[in-house]
């Protein structure tokens, strides 16, 4: 009885265990040129996503005020992986710097937490980056959690 309680006690107070993602940065997808290998991630808070530089010329970084006020920036430099833990709920938006205008962004929502949504969408996305984002947008405006 006593071994049965402390398992209990034990698996109410162990942290649960983050996961992690990759993601990669490709030059070609499916057909579209310069993407990241998917569009849309979910994660819960204490996640860690990581970009992996799988061709060159990629990178990836928070696009600015497009993310959870308050989170600490992302800004992965060119042809290497990168990692970041979240600890903020929302939405990140997230872009290559050489192929932002063409499109190459995406969206990490954490803690299925929409509440930025509007704060994200307001943000000026230049060239094919302005029709990828509102396909997220969309999506997004799909899922309820």
């Amino acid at each position: 009885m006593k071994t049965l309680v402390m398992i209990l006690i034990l698996g109410a107070v162990s942290p649960a265990l983050a996961a992690d993602v990759t993601v990669e940065m490709l030059n070609n997808k499916d057909g579209q040129m310069y993407v990241y290998s998917t569009n849309i991630v979910n994660v819960e808070v204490g996640d860690t996503v990581t970009w992996k530089s799988t061709n060159p010329g990629h990178n990836a970084v928070f696009i600015p005020k497009a993310f959870p006020d308050g989170a600490a920036p992302l800004n992965g430099m060119l042809n290497k992986d990168v990692s970041y833990k979240f600890e903020k709920p929302g939405i990140y938006m997230i872009k290559c710097t050489p192929h932002y205008g063409m499109g190459m962004i995406q969206a990490i929502v954490v803690g299925k937490d929409k509440s930025n949504l509007e704060q994200v969408k307001a943000v000026s996305y230049p060239g094919k980056a302005k029709a990828q984002a509102d396909a997220i947008f969309a999506e997004l405006s799909k899922v309820s959690y």
